[in-house]
C-alpha cells in the first residue's frame, strides 16, 4: 500500500463547481506492501500498513495525504485533534470543508503547485483563532506518486510552533539569526529496529552524513559517530523501547568538519500490528547556532556584570568625592547656627543647610541603588532595642514635622519584643524615606507610625510597620508605580515636591532582604498608608540594659496630659510597661479636674507628665494653674514633653519646678531614666540636642582603650575625652605600632585613626581580625576618618572595624559609639565647662565649635592648642620637604594629619587648602603643590596668630 492510502473504501463527496477537478489514478481499494529501499524483510501487507502508522502517529506532527481532487485519504490521530473531528468525518472531505475559504484556496494552490512541479514546499503560515490570538503553523509537502511514478496526490505534515515563535521572540536580537536558520531546516528523520540498525533515513540524513542511504541503512550509529556519542544514543533507544514513551533531549554530534555540533532530538517507539515495540524512530533538527548562541550569552552577561561593577565603582568613587566637601559644608552650616547671627543671615544659612541636606540625600539614595544593581547590597545583623531604634528614628524627623506644626508620633504594641536581631540602619533608613515622605507631602494634621506583631514564635517575629498620614494622598493609577525606580506620583515638569523617585524603590528591596513585602492605601486628598512587614530574630534583654532602681517606679501614679490620642496611648504603654499606674486626659481643664479630685480622694499623683503645646493652654501655663491648685499641699514632680527648639531654660524650669525636659517624640530610656531621676532627686535634663541625659549614664569599670593617632592635635583631645569618660588610653602613632601594644597587652577597645605611616588603619585592622581567627577572640574597633560617611562604612566594616566615627572628634559621639560598641554606657565625669568669651579673631577660628568638641573644658582647649602650635608648623616644614623630593604619599599623609587638626579648630578656609594639597597628594600630581603649600602656610600663620591670643 503506498504511504497514505486508505484500507477501506473512501466516500466521495462532490466539491463546488469553482473547485478544480483533477483526476484520481492512484486511489484504490486495496493495500499494497511496499518495502523500505535497501531493506529485505518479510511482513504482510497488513504489518507493513501498521509499521507506516506507527511511524506517523508517533511523530508530534500533523500528517495528511490528499488524492489530486484535493480529498484527505489520510490522516493521522494528531490532524483529528486538531480538526476537532473524528477520522470518518474527515475522509473524503477536502480543506473547503473545514477552513475559511481564503485558506482553502492557498492550500489548493499550493497542493496543485506541488503536484505539478514535483518539488518539496516549506512554508510557515500564520493565522487568527476565532478568539483573535495568533497561531503559527509550520507546513510541508511533498508530491505523492504510485509505483509508476505518477503523481497521485499530495503527502503533508505540519506542527503548531507558536510556542515556539514566542519563545524566539523573547531570546532577542542575539538569538535572531539561530531563529532564522531553524526556521528555514528540514526535518532529519530515521528509524532503527530493535539491533540500533537503521532501517530507514531521509535524504537530508544522508547529506548530514555525506552518505547514500544504500550505505547507511543496515549500519549503525557506531558506524558514523564517536564511540561516547554512540553509545549515548544506544542508551536512549534503549530507554525509549523499555519504557514505550517519547523522549526529547538535546544530543551532541560531531559535524563533518570535526566541529561539535548539537542537535534536538524527538525519539518514539515503533508499534507493529498487536502492539509490539519493533524499532525506534526519531527526528531532529540542528540547535548548533542556539546552543553558541547560549555561550555569547553567557559572555554578554558577564561582560555585563563587569560593566555594573565599574559602575558602581565609579558612583561609589564620585560620591566619596562630592560627600567630602559637602561635609563640610554641613559641618560648618551647623556649628554657624549655633553662633550670633541676625535673623536674614540665619534664614540663608538654613537654606544652606537644607539645600546641602537634599544633596547628600541624593547622592546616598543613587549609591545604594548602584550597589543594589549590583547585585551587594547586604544586611548587616547585630542585636538591637526595638523602641530605642524607633525613637531614634522619629527624633531625627521631629524637628522637620513641628516646624510645619504637624504632630508626630509612633506607637509599638506590647507585644513586640524589646530587643531583635537585624539591621537597625537599614531599617531606619527605610522608616527615615517612609515617614520623611509622609511629612513632605502633608501641610497640616499628623504623621505616625505604628508598629504591631504579624506573626511570633519562640525564635522570630514578623512585624508590620505602618506609616500613616493626613497629607495629598496617591492617585489610583500611580499607586503600582510609586515603588519603581525612578518613579513618583507627580512626573511633571511643574510638580512642587522633589526627590529622585529612588527612595521607595531602594525601601522595596531592603524590606525584601528582610524576608518581608511592602504596599499601600491611599485616596487623592485623603492621606496615605504605607505598609510593610519585616523578619526579625528576637534577642535576650542584655544585663546592661536593664537599669538598677526599677522598683521604685513601681505603683506609682501618672498623670498624662496630651491633645494627641495617640501620644497619650504611647506614654500610657511605656508607663504600664513599668507597672506604673497611668490615666491619661486631652485637656489642660481635665487635668486640673484630675488633680484637685486625687488630692479629694487623698490619691495624689506622683508625676504628671505635661505636653508643651496644647490648644486651651500650653505646658507652662498648665504647671503654673497646678501649682494653684496645690498651694500649700504636697506637688507631683512635673514634666514637660515639648517639641524641638522650645526647651525651658534654667530660670523657668525652677520658676515652674518642672524636673525635667523630654523632646517629642519620647525615647522611652529618656522618659524612665528622668523618672528615676527625680525619684533620687537628681535632676534629670533630657536636652534634644544631646539625644542622652546624664542620667543615662551609669557607673562601669575604667576601660582600657588602645588610641591609633598619629595627629597630635588628635591624639590630646581624644585622650582627654576619653579621660573625662573613664577610660585609660594608650597611644599608638602608627598602624605597626597599635599591632604591636594589642599584641603584648590587653584593651577593651581600639579607637583606629584610618590614615597613618608605615601602617595604615585598615590593614592594622585586617591583621587584627586574621590573628584572631586562631584565637576566638574579638577586641571592639571603632575607625576615625575625615571621610566616614555612608559610601564609606562599608570599606572600614568589610576590613573588620565593628563602627566608625567621623572627624573631627566630639564628645556625645565618641561616648555613643563607645556605648553602641561596648553595650554600655560611659561614666561621664564633669568638666570645667564655661561660657566665658574667647575672641573669635575676625571669625578665623570656631571658638564655640571648639568649646563643643572639647566639651566645654577650657583647659583641655589649651592643650589642643598646644599640640595644634607643637604639631602644624612641623608638619608643614615635612610637606615642603616632600614636595620638594616628589614624594606624592607622604604629601597626601601629613597634608591629612594637617587638615584633620584645623578641622578640629573649625579653620575652615585653611582645612579646604590642606584638603587641596592632599587630593593633590593622592592624585602623584605635584605642579601645583608648592603654590597649594605657599597659600596653606600663609592661612596657618594667620591661625597661629589667632591662637597666641588665648590667654
Amino acid at each position: 500500500m503506498e504511504p497514505g492510502r486508505n484500507r477501506s473504501e473512501v466516500s466521495h463527496t462532490s466539491s463546488p463547481a469553482d473547485r478544480p477537478e483533477v483526476s484520481d489514478p492512484g486511489l484504490s481499494h486495496h493495500a499494497e506492501s511496499v518495502s523500505p529501499e535497501g531493506i529485505h524483510f518479510s511482513l504482510s501487507s497488513q504489518d507493513a500498513v501498521a509499521l507506516y502508522e506507527s511511524l506517523v502517529e508517533g511523530i508530534p506532527f500533523n500528517v495528511f495525504c490528499k488524492d489530486t481532487r484535493g480529498r484527505f485519504t489520510y490522516c493521522n490521530d494528531l490532524f483529528c485533534q486538531t480538526l476537532d473531528k473524528p477520522r470518518e468525518e474527515i475522509l473524503g472531505k477536502t480543506d473547503y470543508d473545514f477552513f475559511p475559504e481564503k485558506l482553502a484556496r492557498k492550500y489548493r494552490r499550493d497542493d496543485v503547485r506541488v503536484m505539478e512541479t514535483g518539488e518539496l514546499f516549506f512554508d510557515t503560515e500564520k493565522h487568527k483563532t476565532p478568539q483573535g490570538e495568533t497561531h503559527y503553523v509550520e507546513v510541508r509537502k511533498s508530491p505523492w506518486k504510485n509505483a509508476q511514478g505518477q503523481t497521485i496526490g499530495v503527502h503533508g505534515v505540519f506542527r503548531d510552533v507558536t510556542s515556539r515563535r514566542r519563545v524566539e521572540r523573547a531570546l532577542g536580537d542575539s538569538e535572531a539569526r539561530y531563529h532564522s536558520l531553524v526556521e528555514s531546516l528540514p526535518l532529519t528523520t530515521w528509524s532503527k529496529d530493535l539491533k540500533g540498525r537503521f532501517t530507514f533515513v531521509n535524504q537530508r540524513f544522508c547529506d548530514m552524513l555525506k552518505r547514500s542511504r544504500d550505505e547507511v541503512v543496515g549500519k549503525t550509529d557506531f558506524d558514523f559517530f564517536p564511540h561516547d556519542l554512540a553509545e549515548k544514543y544506544r542508551e536512549d533507544d534503549a530507554k525509549v523501547i523499555e519504557s514505550g514513551e517519547i523522549m526529547e533531549d538535546i544530543e551532541k554530534f560531531q559535524r563533518n568538519n570535526g566541529d561539535d555540533g548539537y542537535v534536538h532530538v524527538l525519539k518514539a517507539p515503533i508499534l507493529d500490528a498487536q502492539g509490539d515495540v519493533v524499532g525506534t524512530q526519531g527526528v531532529f533538527w540542528d540547535v548548533t547556532e542556539q546552543k553558541l548562541a547560549e555561550v555569547e550569552l553567557q559572555r554578554a552577561k558577564q561582560a555585563a556584570e563587569d560593566a555594573s561593577r565599574a559602575k558602581s565603582q565609579f558612583l561609589a568613587n564620585m560620591s566619596h568625592e562630592i560627600r567630602t566637601p559637602l561635609n563640610g559644608i554641613i559641618g560648618m552650616s551647623e556649628l554657624l547656627l549655633d553662633t550670633r547671627l541676625n535673623a536674614q543671615q540665619q534664614e540663608y544659612l538654613l537654606l544652606v543647610c537644607d539645600s546641602a541636606e537634599s544633596l547628600l540625600s541624593i547622592i546616598n539614595d543613587i549609591l545604594d541603588f548602584s550597589k543594589i544593581e549590583a547585585g551587594k547590597l547586604d544586611l548587616d545583623i547585630f542585636t538591637f532595642a526595638l523602641r530605642e531604634n524607633l525613637s531614634d528614628t522619629m527624633r531625627l524627623l521631629s524637628s522637620r514635622a513641628h516646624g510645619k506644626g504637624l504632630e508626630l508620633s509612633y506607637y509599638v504594641n506590647s507585644a513586640a519584643p524589646e530587643w531583635i536581631a537585624g539591621d537597625a540602619g537599614r531599617l531606619r533608613q527605610i522608616l527615615l524615606n517612609l515617614v520623611g515622605n509622609a511629612i513632605k507631602f502633608t501641610e497640616q494634621g499628623e504623621v505616625s507610625l505604628r508598629v504591631d506583631v504579624e506573626s511570633q514564635n519562640d525564635v522570630e517575629a514578623l512585624l508590620h510597620f505602618r506609616v500613616q498620614d493626613t497629607g495629598i494622598g496617591i492617585p489610583a493609577e500611580k499607586q503600582s508605580t510609586v515603588f519603581d525606580s525612578f518613579e513618583q506620583a507627580d512626573g511633571s515638569t511643574t510638580r512642587k515636591y522633589g526627590g529622585t523617585g529612588l527612595g521607595l524603590a531602594i525601601s522595596t528591596r531592603l524590606v525584601a532582604l528582610m524576608d518581608g513585602r511592602i504596599w499601600l492605601e491611599s485616596e487623592l486628598g485623603q492621606g496615605s498608608v504605607f505598609h510593610f512587614t519585616a523578619r526579625f530574630q528576637k534577642a535576650p534583654i542584655p544585663k546592661e540594659d536593664q537599669p538598677a532602681g526599677m522598683d521604685r517606679l513601681r505603683n506609682q501614679r501618672v498623670l498624662v496630659v496630651d491633645d494627641h490620642d495617640t501620644n497619650r496611648m504611647i506614654l500610657v504603654e511605656f508607663l504600664k510597661g513599668w507597672n506604673m499606674v497611668a490615666e491619661a486626659v486631652e485637656s489642660p481643664r481635665v487635668a486640673l479636674q484630675r488633680v484637685r479630685a486625687s488630692v479629694d480622694e487623698h490619691q495624689p499623683y506622683d508625676f504628671v507628665l505635661l505636653d508643651g503645646h496644647m490648644p486651651e493652654m500650653d505646658g507652662p501655663e498648665l504647671a503654673e494653674q497646678i501649682h494653684g491648685v496645690l498651694r500649700g499641699l504636697s506637688k507631683p514632680i512635673m514634666l514637660l514633653l515639648t517639641s524641638a527648639g522650645r526647651m525651658l531654660n534654667e530660670e523657668e524650669r525652677q520658676r515652674l519646678e518642672v524636673a525635667a525636659c523630654l523632646t517629642k517624640p519620647i525615647k522611652p530610656s529618656h522618659l524612665r531614666n528622668a523618672l528615676l531621676g527625680t525619684l533620687a532627686e537628681t535632676p534629670a535634663t533630657a536636652d534634644s540636642s544631646s539625644g542622652d541625659s546624664q542620667s543615662e549614664a551609669v557607673e562601669g569599670k575604667t576601660l582600657r582603650v588602645l588610641l591609633a593617632e598619629d595627629s597630635l592635635v588628635n591624639q590630646r583631645l581624644a585622650v582627654a575625652l576619653l579621660k573625662n569618660q573613664n577610660c585609660e588610653t594608650i597611644v599608638a602613632v602608627n598602624g605597626q605600632e597599635a599591632l604591636d601594644h594589642w599584641r603584648n597587652g590587653h584593651f577593651d577597645l581600639i579607637l583606629m585613626d584610618i590614615q597613618m605611616p608605615e601602617m595604615d588603619g585598615l590593614t592594622a585592622t585586617r591583621t587584627i581580625r586574621e590573628i584572631e581567627r586562631s584565637t576566638n577572640r574579638h577586641i571592639p574597633i571603632i575607625a576615625m576618618t575625615a571621610h566616614a560617611m555612608q559610601g564609606d562604612r562599608e570599606r572600614c566594616l568589610e576590613a573588620g572595624t565593628d563602627d566608625y566615627l567621623a572627624k573631627p572628634i566630639r564628645p556625645d559621639q565618641l561616648r555613643d559609639k563607645i556605648r553602641d560598641v561596648m553595650g554600655r554606657t560611659l561614666e561621664v565625669k564633669a568638666t570645667s565647662s564655661t561660657s566665658e568669651e574667647v575672641s573669635d579673631g575676625d571669625g578665623m577660628i570656631d571658638w564655640e565649635g571648639v568649646l563643643q568638641r572639647v566639651g566645654g573644658d577650657r583647659d583641655l582647649m589649651r592643650e589642643v592648642i598646644e599640640a595644634f602650635l607643637e604639631e602644624v608648623p612641623a608638619s608643614l616644614r615635612q610637606l615642603d620637604e616632600a614636595i620638594g623630593q616628589g614624594q606624592p604619599s607622604e604629601v597626601r599623609r601629613l597634608a591629612h594629619t594637617v587638615k584633620n587638626a584645623l578641622a578640629t579648630l573649625g579653620a575652615a578656609s585653611s582645612k579646604d587648602t590642606a584638603f587641596e594639597l592632599e587630593q593633590a597628594g593622592g592624585d602623584g600630581k605635584l605642579s601645583a603643590a608648592k603654590d597649594l603649600l605657599n597659600k596653606l602656610e600663609s592661612e596657618v600663620r594667620q591661625v597661629i596668630t589667632v591662637l597666641r591670643t588665648v590667654d
